[in-house]
C-alpha cells in the first residue's frame, strides 16, 4: 500500500507564516469570507487530529472566529474556474466556532458548548484553542477547549456521522474578519500506520537545540506483506529530510517509548531543514511529543552526543536501546562500544564524559582515536583507566590532536551490561581569563588549553594576552 501521511502541507494564502508558528488571516483582522486557509489535513477512518492556535477576532459577530471544513479532497471549490478548485471536492460540512454550522451531513450534527453568550465575541479575542478532531470511521467528533481570554474554560463540541466510512478525508480551517495563530510544532494527527517505505510524517518544529528529545511511542504493526518480510523488522527512521543520502539519525526498533536526545549536529539539521521527518516501516505511532530541555541540565559549557550510530568492534558484543533512552553495552573484555567520525572537529572542547544509570561492575576506560599529524594509517590513541564502581568516566582531549578525531569508544577490562545514561562534550575554557599568565615572564606562551611551552611550534598559542598563529 503506497499512501504519504502529510501533517503539514503547502497552506494557500497563509500570512505570515514563521518557523514555529503559522499565521492564517490578516493580523488586522480584515479577511474576507473564504480567502485565508489553513494547511490541509488529511484524517484517516482511524485517526485524531490535534491543533492548537490562538485565536483572534474582530468582534463584529460571532461568526468572527475560527470555523473547521471537512471535505473529501484538498482544495476549496468544485468551480473548475477557481484557484482553489479540486476534482469532485465536495464538503462534507463546516462548523463554527459559535454552536452553528453547515453542509451535506450538518444535519446529523449533535451540538454541545457552554458559552456565554453576553461575552463571547470578547473571551474569543485572544483565546487559546485545543481543537480534536476524532474519526472513527464516519463517526466525527470535533472538540474545542477553549481558554478564554478572561482565564476561564469553555467548550465547543460537535458529533456529526458522515458519509464516508473507509477513504481518507480532509480538513482545514478558516476564519472572516478573524485570524489564528497555529502552534506548528503541536499539530499531529495520529495514529500513523507505516507498513511499507513509501509512508512518513513531517513534524514542522525548528528552534531545536541539543538537549532536547522527542519522544515517540510505537507498536509493531505486521498486517502488510511488505512489513512481515522485512530483514530488519519494524523500524521507524528519523532524519532532517526526503534524501536517503542525509540521514541524521539511525533506525529504531519500537519498543513502546523512544527517546532520543538531539545533539548538536542533529539540531542544526534539523533546523536548516524546518522540522523532523519520520519514516518507517511495519510500525503504528501512537504519540509523539516534543521535550524542551538544555544541554547538561541547563550548562552551557557542554554538549550533549546523540545516543545512536554506536556499533561494537567485537562480534561478540552487542549495543541496545533502551524505552527510556538509554543505551545497554553488552561488551567482552577490551572490546569497544564505538562511534566513528573520520575526522570529526573537537577542538572546541577539553573533555570527553561518559555517565552511566549504575555504578560500574568492571573496570572501564575512554578511548579517542587521533588522526596522526604524521600520516600514520592506525592514528594515534589515548585512553583514560577507570576503576569499577563509577558512575561517570571522562578523558581529557589532546589540545595538538582533538581538532581531527577518528573515533571514540568505550571499553570494559572484562565481559559486563554497561548501562550508558548519557555522553557528553564538555567545551573548551579558550578565553584568556582562563590562562593563569607567570606574572614575572611577559614573554612566556601558552597553549590554548594552558600549558606552558618552551618553544612554540606550528599551530595557535596564547602569548602577551593574545592568541597568536605560529607558522613555522
Amino acid at each position: 500500500m503506497k499512501k504519504i501521511f502529510t501533517l503539514i502541507a503547502a497552506a494557500l494564502m497563509t500570512i505570515g507564516a514563521s518557523a514555529q508558528t503559522t499565521t492564517v488571516g490578516a493580523e488586522d483582522n480584515t479577511s474576507g469570507w473564504w480567502t485565508a486557509f489553513s494547511d490541509y489535513y488529511t484524517i484517516q477512518k482511524d485517526q485524531t487530529l490535534h491543533l492548537e492556535f490562538t485565536n483572534y477576532t474582530s468582534k463584529g459577530e460571532n461568526w468572527h472566529n475560527f470555523v473547521f471544513v471537512l471535505a473529501n479532497a484538498a482544495g476549496h471549490s468544485a468551480d473548475p474556474n477557481a484557484a482553489d478548485y479540486a476534482e469532485g471536492y465536495k464538503e462534507y460540512f463546516a462548523v463554527r466556532a459559535d454552536n452553528f454550522g453547515w453542509g451535506d451531513c450538518y444535519n446529523t450534527a449533535i451540538l454541545e458548548s457552554n458559552w456565554n453568550w453576553d461575552i463571547f465575541k470578547d473571551v474569543m479575542d485572544g483565546a487559546y484553542v485545543k481543537l480534536d478532531v476524532a474519526r472513527n470511521g464516519a463517526n466525527i467528533v470535533i472538540n474545542a477547549d477553549v481558554l478564554g481570554s478572561d482565564g476561564i474554560s469553555y467548550f465547543q463540541k460537535y458529533t456529526i456521522t458522515i458519509t464516508e466510512a473507509e477513504a481518507a478525508v480532509v480538513g482545514f480551517l478558516t476564519t472572516e474578519k478573524g485570524h489564528f495563530v497555529i502552534e506548528d510544532s503541536k499539530t499531529k494527527t495520529l495514529p500513523v500506520i507505516f507498513d511499507d517505505w513509501g509512508d512518513n510524517i513531517l513534524i514542522k518544529k525548528t528552534g531545536v537545540k541539543a538537549g532536547d528529545q522527542f519522544k515517540f511511542t510505537a507498536e509493531a504493526y505486521a498486517e502488510t506483506g511488505d512489513a512481515a518480510t522485512w530483514q530488519w523488522g519494524p523500524q521507524l527512521l528519523m532524519k532532517s529530510n526526503e534524501d536517503w543520502s542525509d540521514l541524521s539519525m539511525s533506525p529504531v526498533t519500537p519498543d513502546n517509548n523512544y527517546t532520543f536526545t538531539m545533539s548538536a549536529e542533529d539540531a542544526d539539521k534539523i533546523n536548516n531543514f524546518g522540522g523532523l521527518r519520520i519514516q518507517g516501516m511495519g510500525v503504528k505511532l501512537l504519540d509523539w511529543e516534543f521535550i524542551e530541555g538544555q544541554s547538561g541540565g541547563g550548562d552551557s559549557n557542554i554538549d550533549e552526543i546523540a545516543l545512536t550510530d554506536f556499533s561494537t568492534w567485537n562480534p561478540q558484543e552487542s549495543v541496545e536501546t533502551n524505552a527510556d533512552g538509554t543505551l545497554t553495552f553488552h561488551a567482552v573484555s577490551w572490546g569497544g562500544l564505538s562511534k566513528w567520525l573520520g575526522t570529526g572537529d573537537w577542538s572546541a572542547y577539553d573533555k570527553l564524559v561518559y555517565e552511566f544509570a549504575a555504578p560500574t561492575t568492571v573496570d572501564v576506560q575512554p578511548f579517542v582515536q587521533y588522526v596522526d599529524p604524521a600520516g600514520g594509517a592506525d592514528g594515534i590513541n589515548e585512553t583514560n583507566y577507570t576503576a569499577a564502581g563509577v558512575t561517570e568516566a571522562s578523558i581529557n582531549l589532546n589540545a595538538e590532536l582533538k581538532g581531527a578525531v577518528k573515533q571514540f569508544a568505550l571499553q570494559a577490562a572484562a565481559a559486563a551490561d554497561i548501562v550508558v545514561k548519557r555522553i557528553y562534550l564538555v567545551k573548551s575554557a579558550t578565553g584568556i581569563q582562563n590562562v593563569k599568565m607567570d606574572e614575572t615572564t611577559d614573554d612566556a606562551w601558552y597553549t590554548l588549553s594552558g600549558v606552558r611551552v618552551a618553544a612554540p611550534q606550528k599551530g595557535i598559542y596564547i602569548h602577551n594576552g593574545k592568541k597568536v598563529m605560529v607558522l613555522k
